[in-house]
């Protein structure tokens, strides 16, 4: 009998062992404890030898307990790791615990420029106390930021890196400046330091780098060593599989020693986006009986023996184990911050026959195709996308503006859609300023100032995914959505680009909505996913999934 690598999409290991029934019969004792640890026995062409593949460490342990097999000196070697790891993650999670029950000092003494309100001291204190990784989930506009710049300068780090959006580079260089009076090194291909000459690097100090330029600079970053790296807007790597998130784990995993994840949105729709940070901290399989995905994620095969990890289960555990995460609510601090109110604007179309076109082409369409399948789904978008941006091209967005701004209000106006951007901004070029995907990253800060800083300038107008996140324009007391984005957190992030540290006036948030559209029915969509994504959050077992599949369907 021997134990020895055996790798498949889902397995590492094979229990080999000469035919016998006897023997068949307690494995498969073994099996029934962990059904989802196996798979199907594999018989070998001469039909004497009998494998049978596995991945968990628990069935490890019962096979040798019960058959002490010869172990292969590699797996053995590994077994030993993932006992001493298991070993570690158990100390830390009692660790952990202990942070639920003790209080968070508001008064620590963090030695930064300018002052960091108590609520961020809690903060500080806090990643402190778990050991120096941490996610923090704050509410957009409560100075996640800040946090995480107090605590490397209450620890006195002096090698940090920031991973962030390239949109925010500029900004998180003038917050470090700001907070820390250190000159942090800004590492993109149109600075100074270009890809080819990067033996100029110093490797000292703070840097900040854009997700994008993290590979192009990667033989300078595998070489480095941090004390602390921040991951701004720690969604962009819920996806496992992607390069980006591969990368930034491999950083972490191995060039720091301590870690900061900052997201207000930790969760955007399923658990399993939450799995690269909560491995990092409290480092567990994704797969295995005993996995992440099996826990946490609902994992089943569809009928076509694909594997399906987007549910949510044994959420009240997983809440209770991420203790490494702080997360405030921003209605508890409004003292600090001025109230949000959201008002929704029924809007009418000035021509309705485009709309109606491509909603009938559209809807022959659903009758005809299959929407469970990739390729088909992502089409169905992509004409989901035509329908919302007929109605978006037919609204009297200019008649809402012209009436804030006769008001005296300074506005942010957001949409999807670049086309709408542009046509907007030429309508208000002479008192407004542009941002898009096609902006310069170096002339992004640049329109902010004048925004934040002219007062002629009174509208900034961006698409939804270049200025929803990072920006400080706290000028502006009224947000203005032309059309919706398909995720709640991409409405709520942009939202708090306003209301934010800073604003001393009451933000009002105006969603122009055409109702009997597209819009409308994702709008409830919305609504609904916000809901389950708090549901998620506050630990609730059972839990309706949201998927815009079923919007699709219905139209």
């Amino acid at each position: 009998m021997l134990i020895k690598k055996f790798k498949t999409k889902y397995h590492k290991y094979i229990f080999q062992f000469s035919y016998s029934p006897a023997i068949l019969e307690k494995v498969k004792i073994i099996q029934s404890k962990q059904p989802e640890a196996w798979r199907d026995l594999s018989f070998y062409k001469d039909e004497v030898m009998v494998g049978w593949v596995f991945s968990s460490y628990a069935v490890y342990t019962e096979l040798v307990g019960e058959f002490e097999p010869v172990v292969d000196p590699d797996v053995e070697k590994e077994m030993e790791g993932v006992l001493k790891e298991k070993i570690e993650r158990e100390e830390a999670e009692e660790n952990l615990e202990t942070i639920k029950k003790a209080t968070l000092n508001s008064n620590l003494e963090v030695e930064t420029r300018l002052p960091l309100f108590p609520f961020q001291k809690e903060a500080v204190d806090f990643v402190d106390k778990v050991g120096g990784k941490a996610l923090i989930a704050d509410d957009m506009g409560m100075g996640k930021t800040i946090e995480a710049i107090g605590y490397a300068v209450y620890k006195e780090y002096s090698r940090v890196l920031v991973i962030c959006p390239a949109s925010v580079k500029e900004n998180w260089k003038r917050e470090i400046k700001k907070f820390s009076g250190i000159e942090a090194n800004l590492i993109q291909p149109h600075s100074t330091i270009k890809v080819g000459d990067i033996q100029k690097l110093d490797g000292q100090g703070w840097e900040i780098v854009g997700y994008s330029n993290l590979e192009s600079y990667w033989k300078y970053f595998k070489d480095q060593k941090y004390d602390l790296i921040i991951i701004d807007e720690a969604h962009y790597i819920k996806n496992r599989k992607a390069v980006r998130s591969r990368k930034v784990m491999l950083m972490l995993k191995s060039r720091t020693n301590d870690a900061i994840f900052l997201t207000g949105t930790p969760i955007l729709n399923k658990p399993s986006e939450i799995y690269n940070i909560f491995n990092y901290i409290r480092p567990m399989n994704f797969w295995g009986s005993d996995g992440f995905a099996m826990r946490y994620c609902g994992l089943k095969q569809d009928s076509f023996g694909r594997w399906d990890y987007t549910g949510a289960t044994n959420l009240d555990e997983l809440k209770d184990r991420m203790s490494f995460m702080i997360k405030r609510d921003k209605k508890n601090y409004l003292e600090q911050l001025p109230d949000k109110t959201i008002n929704i604007v029924e809007t009418s179309m000035a021509d309705w026959s485009d709309y109606n076109d491509i909603l009938d082409d559209f809807r022959e369409w659903l009758k005809k195709n299959n929407l469970n399948e990739a390729a088909t789904y992502a089409e169905a978008l992509t004409k989901a996308s035509y329908l919302k941006q007929a109605v978006v091209n037919n609204k009297k967005v200019e008649k809402y503006l012209d009436e804030f701004l006769n008001n005296g209000q300074k506005m942010i106006v957001f949409s999807q859609y670049r086309t709408v951007i542009d046509n907007l901004h030429k309508r208000y070029e002479d008192r407004s300023v542009k941002l898009t995907g096609l902006t310069p990253t170096g002339e992004r800060q640049a329109l902010v100032d004048k925004f934040q800083t002219d007062r002629s300038c009174r509208v900034f107008f961006s698409t939804i995914k270049a200025g929803g996140v990072g920006l400080t324009l706290t000028e502006a007391d009224c947000v203005v959505f032309t059309d919706l984005s398909w995720t709640p957190a991409d409405h709520a992030q942009a939202e708090d680009r306003a209301w934010r540290i800073g604003q001393k006036n009451n933000v009002n948030v105006y969603y122009l909505i055409t109702p009997d559209t597209i819009e409308e029915k994702i709008w409830k969509m919305l609504k609904r996913k916000e809901t389950m994504i708090n549901q998620i959050l506050e630990g609730k077992a059972k839990v309706r999934k949201v998927h815009v599949k079923t919007l699709l369907k219905n139209l």
